[in-house]
């Protein structure tokens, strides 16, 4: 399918490899694997004090000129607290692994998410990326065509996220870990009970509108890290958007999402760098990078309004297919 406006490849990027970059640069890689637990920890102190001035903004006064930038605040906070859990899981926030394990809970748990139950899907997500094992690839359902599935996503993607990382978390955890699984919601619904039963209203301005609209926000990085892309190669199975250090900001850099993949042991303040230095990589295959998320939301509907989804080939830019075919025109013209 190739519509106007819409650029597809199928090129596999076989035959390109981390390897194929310089000393050099493959030196640079590796000193970016340094982790700073000093600058997670200012991180977190900083998202405690938004936090902070979120909700005193909401509890001082009823003027919604100030609670609505206050809960888009609060929702923001949500967003990069999803992103630092996830660092916390893979063991980047500070030394020691149960301190990150700690951390990630508390992160996770103003979201209705168990950090461990994520840590069960994420690590075979991680593992099997865009194969049949993959428990986070769209393509891997098969009871609801594709395009219901991503119109879905891009609606109600978090009311489908949250459940699916609970019921199969449980499943791909080991016996030890569904244990702690069932303590951390457990947590969680006791928490939330409680400020239900005692504080309903104050519960719902501080936290329910957050939640609802970080919910809606949150569905467009679902998106944007993996539906529409190909699982031929390392290179060509997720998507990374710069987008600018407003959003980099709130995602803690989790939108440099090949850049994640392919090097896992990067830690999340230290991700541009790697995408730098793995750009020329990225022209050679074809892989997807979209310059803003709107810029992608934009392709994306497109792709919607066609009705049809094809499968294992990516979405591009406009400007990651020019890049694309100048370097196949150079590679014929060699040859």
């Amino acid at each position: 399918m190739q519509d106007p406006g819409i650029y597809f490849t199928t090129a596999t990027g076989e035959g390109v490899a981390l390897q194929d970059l310089s000393a050099a640069d493959r030196a640079t890689l590796a000193a970016l694997r340094r982790r700073e637990p000093a600058r997670s920890i200012r991180r977190l102190l900083l998202h405690l004090v938004l936090v902070a001035i979120g909700v005193a903004a909401i509890l001082l006064t009823e003027s919604l000129w100030v609670r609505v930038p206050a809960w888009f605040l609060l929702a923001c906070c949500m967003i990069s607290g999803v992103a630092l859990m996830h660092e916390g899981v893979h063991g980047h926030l500070v030394d020691g692994r149960s301190a990150n394990r700690i951390l990630a809970f508390l992160l996770a748990a103003p979201s209705v998410l168990s950090a461990s139950s994520y840590w069960s899907v994420h690590r075979r997500h991680h593992a099997s990326l865009r194969t049949e094992d993959d428990p986070d690839d769209t393509e891997n359902v098969h009871v609801v065509p594709q395009w219901v599935l991503l119109a879905a996503l891009g609606t109600i993607g978090t009311y489908i996220y949250l459940p699916h990382i609970a019921i199969d978390g449980l499943v791909l955890a080991r016996p030890r870990e569904r244990l702690t699984i069932l303590a951390e919601y457990a947590g969680i619904a006791a928490q939330l009970g409680a400020a239900f039963v005692f504080a309903p209203g104050w519960t719902l301005v501080i936290w329910g509108v957050p939640f609802l609209i970080a919910a809606q926000l949150i569905n467009v990085r679902f998106l944007a890290e993996h539906t529409l892309t190909s699982g031929h190669s390392p290179f060509t199975g997720t998507r990374t958007i710069p987008d600018g250090r407003f959003v980099s900001f709130w995602l803690c850099n989790v939108n440099y999402h090949l850049e994640h993949h392919l090097l896992p042991g990067v830690p999340w303040y230290n991700l541009p760098q790697a995408y730098a230095v793995l750009r020329p990589l990225y022209d050679r295959v074809g892989a997807p990078i979209h310059p803003t998320h709107l810029a992608f939301l934009r392709d994306w509907l497109r792709v919607m309004a066609t009705g049809r989804i094809p499968r294992n080939v990516r979405l591009l830019s406009p400007q990651g297919v020019q890049a694309l075919e100048q370097l196949q025109a150079r590679s014929k013209s060699a040859s």
